[in-house]
């Protein structure tokens, strides 16, 4: 199942109830610094399998931007953009490398 998440709740970590097709309530744990797209397995959680064992439910997490952000979050948006450009992680460092023209 695909679950919409803040990219808050990935960066900080977050704990969130989903609902199970058996009625019963879930509880998720989202540690921080998940990436989107990642993917968490629910042992036990998920659809009866034809040998009757209740097989695992797989959590895709997605982040969900928010399409019209007001003033006040806008600048909130800024201010965190300005601060990641000191705060690059390995990966974006090697992607940002293969990207960036070279002057000659």
């Amino acid at each position: 199942v695909d679950i919409p998440v803040s990219y808050t709740e990935l960066a900080l970590g977050a704990e969130m109830i989903l609902p199970h097709f058996k009625g019963e309530a879930i509880s998720l744990k989202i540690p921080a610094g998940t990436q989107s797209h990642s993917k968490l397995r629910l042992a036990g959680k998920g659809g009866l399998m034809p040998n009757g064992v209740m097989g695992d439910l797989i959590v895709t997490l997605k982040v969900e931007t928010v399409k019209n952000p007001d003033e006040k979050y806008t600048k909130v948006l800024e201010e965190l953009a300005a601060l990641e450009k000191n705060h690059v992680d390995v990966r974006r460092q090697a992607w940002q490398k293969k990207t960036t023209p070279t002057t000659t």
